[in-house]
């Protein structure tokens, strides 16, 4: 009866392998890198926030603006001096928020594509209310629209 060795082979990878072997390691992880500072740098603080502004201006029918947007996938979404003004005056607010941040679970998004936001933090929030005459107010046409809607 024989008696059973095992042998272990040690693959041993020789430097011009393992040259190659951290060049095709390191090509995906600089596209991923590349893809999130776009994403952070260009993105986020210029088309996104472009695309909040003109959507929130089309369902509204009110200038906004807003002075910085950034995201943090541990601390999630901020958006910082967002003002939306008078219906008539550009140079009044009607609404403006100093920094308003919302912590967005990625997991819930990527499995089951949904929203799901734990919390939510407003800072120095104000409105401008103006009673114009007999059941009008500043922000009348807004209740108007979204009961036509």
């Amino acid at each position: 009866m024989k008696c059973g060795i095992t042998e272990f082979h040690y693959v041993i990878i020789r430097p011009m392998k393992k040259k190659w072997l951290i060049i095709l390691l390191a090509i995906p992880l600089l596209f991923l890198l590349g893809v999130y500072l776009y994403i952070q740098n260009v993105f986020i603080p210029v088309e996104l926030k472009q695309i909040i502004v003109q959507e929130t201006y089309r369902s509204l029918n009110r200038s906004v603006s807003i002075g910085h947007i950034s995201y943090n996938p541990f601390r999630g979404a901020t958006i910082k001096d967002f003002v939306v003004y008078e219906k008539d005056s550009e140079d009044v607010p009607f609404i403006s928020v100093r920094r308003a941040s919302v912590k967005i679970l990625l997991g819930a998004f990527l499995k089951n594509r949904e929203i799901v936001i734990p919390s939510a933090k407003i800072e120095q929030p104000y409105i401008h209310l103006i009673h114009i005459k007999d059941q009008e107010w500043n922000f009348s046409d807004l209740i108007e629209k979204s009961q036509e809607s």
